[in-house]
Protein backbone atom coordinates (compact mmCIF):
# COMPACT_ATOMS: atom_id res chain seq x y z
CA UNK A 1 0.00 0.00 0.00
CA UNK A 2 2.76 2.76 0.55
CA UNK A 3 3.58 2.30 -2.81
CA UNK A 4 0.35 4.58 -4.21
CA UNK A 5 -0.02 6.72 -0.90
CA UNK A 6 0.56 9.18 -3.57
CA UNK A 7 -3.09 8.70 -4.79
CA UNK A 8 -3.98 9.95 -1.18
CA UNK A 9 -2.79 13.29 -1.86
CA UNK A 10 -4.70 16.43 -2.82
CA UNK A 11 -4.47 16.37 -6.22
CA UNK A 12 -5.15 20.45 -6.21
CA UNK A 13 -1.43 21.00 -4.41
CA UNK A 14 0.38 18.48 -6.86
CA UNK A 15 0.95 20.85 -9.57
CA UNK A 16 3.27 19.72 -12.55
CA UNK A 17 3.63 19.98 -16.18
CA UNK A 18 2.96 16.54 -17.60
CA UNK A 19 5.48 14.80 -19.70
CA UNK A 20 3.39 14.58 -22.53
CA UNK A 21 2.96 18.28 -23.00
CA UNK A 22 5.45 18.15 -26.78
CA UNK A 23 2.53 16.50 -27.99
CA UNK A 24 0.00 19.33 -27.21
CA UNK A 25 2.45 21.99 -27.76
CA UNK A 26 3.08 22.35 -24.42
CA UNK A 27 -0.47 24.29 -23.87
CA UNK A 28 0.37 22.79 -20.14
CA UNK A 29 3.37 25.65 -19.91
CA UNK A 30 0.99 28.53 -20.27
CA UNK A 31 -1.02 27.20 -18.10
CA UNK A 32 1.56 26.79 -15.55
CA UNK A 33 3.03 30.07 -16.36
CA UNK A 34 -0.22 31.85 -15.72
CA UNK A 35 -0.43 30.33 -12.00
CA UNK A 36 1.94 33.15 -10.39
CA UNK A 37 0.85 32.69 -7.04
CA UNK A 38 2.66 28.81 -7.08
CA UNK A 39 5.14 28.89 -9.79
CA UNK A 40 7.37 27.76 -7.09
CA UNK A 41 6.05 24.30 -6.98
CA UNK A 42 7.41 23.98 -10.69
CA UNK A 43 10.68 24.17 -10.47
CA UNK A 44 13.37 21.46 -8.98
CA UNK A 45 13.92 21.14 -5.43
CA UNK A 46 17.39 22.27 -5.99
CA UNK A 47 16.84 25.65 -8.72
CA UNK A 48 18.97 28.30 -8.20
CA UNK A 49 17.00 31.19 -6.10
CA UNK A 50 18.68 34.29 -7.54
CA UNK A 51 17.69 33.32 -11.31
CA UNK A 52 14.59 31.58 -11.26
CA UNK A 53 13.28 33.94 -8.77
CA UNK A 54 14.00 36.59 -11.04
CA UNK A 55 12.16 34.83 -13.56
CA UNK A 56 9.20 34.41 -11.24
CA UNK A 57 9.15 38.03 -10.16
CA UNK A 58 9.42 39.24 -14.00
CA UNK A 59 6.34 36.78 -14.64
CA UNK A 60 4.39 38.15 -11.96
CA UNK A 61 5.07 41.63 -12.83
CA UNK A 62 4.04 41.03 -16.81
CA UNK A 63 7.27 42.01 -17.78
CA UNK A 64 7.31 38.28 -19.47
CA UNK A 65 5.03 36.69 -21.13
CA UNK A 66 4.32 33.10 -22.14
CA UNK A 67 3.92 32.65 -26.29
CA UNK A 68 5.04 29.28 -27.55
CA UNK A 69 7.44 26.68 -27.69
CA UNK A 70 9.20 28.09 -31.39
CA UNK A 71 12.06 24.57 -30.38
CA UNK A 72 12.51 21.86 -27.90
CA UNK A 73 15.65 19.85 -26.90
CA UNK A 74 15.50 16.61 -24.23
CA UNK A 75 19.30 16.00 -23.07
CA UNK A 76 19.17 12.45 -21.60
CA UNK A 77 21.85 11.93 -19.59
CA UNK A 78 21.10 8.95 -17.52
CA UNK A 79 23.48 6.71 -19.71
CA UNK A 80 26.94 7.18 -17.71
CA UNK A 81 29.02 8.37 -20.17
CA UNK A 82 26.74 9.67 -22.70
CA UNK A 83 24.34 12.47 -24.03
CA UNK A 84 21.17 11.74 -26.48
CA UNK A 85 19.63 14.64 -27.53
CA UNK A 86 16.09 14.45 -28.99
CA UNK A 87 14.28 16.72 -30.48
CA UNK A 88 11.02 17.24 -33.25
CA UNK A 89 11.38 16.45 -37.03
CA UNK A 90 8.48 17.83 -38.60
CA UNK A 91 8.69 16.50 -42.39
CA UNK A 92 6.73 14.48 -45.47
CA UNK A 93 8.92 11.82 -44.96
CA UNK A 94 8.63 8.79 -42.77
CA UNK A 95 11.79 10.02 -40.94
CA UNK A 96 9.72 12.58 -38.91
CA UNK A 97 8.33 12.61 -35.52
CA UNK A 98 10.68 13.06 -32.40
CA UNK A 99 14.11 11.42 -33.14
CA UNK A 100 17.73 11.41 -31.54
CA UNK A 101 19.57 14.33 -32.95
CA UNK A 102 22.61 13.35 -31.71
CA UNK A 103 24.53 11.34 -29.47
CA UNK A 104 27.65 12.63 -27.68
CA UNK A 105 29.89 11.45 -24.94
CA UNK A 106 29.84 12.98 -21.60
CA UNK A 107 32.14 12.77 -18.86
CA UNK A 108 30.34 15.33 -16.43
CA UNK A 109 27.58 14.64 -13.46
CA UNK A 110 23.82 16.13 -13.91
CA UNK A 111 25.20 19.77 -12.52
CA UNK A 112 27.88 19.39 -14.35
CA UNK A 113 26.00 19.08 -17.18
CA UNK A 114 23.19 21.61 -16.48
CA UNK A 115 26.45 24.09 -16.36
CA UNK A 116 27.62 23.56 -19.48
CA UNK A 117 24.35 24.27 -20.97
CA UNK A 118 23.85 27.61 -19.18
Amino acid sequence: MDAIDFLQEDSLNIRFIPPASNETDFINMKRALEDVDHLQYYASKDYDAYNLTLFFYMLNSGLVKFKYVEELTYHIIDLPGWCIKIKEFNRIEMNSGWLISDISKNSADKAGYLKILK
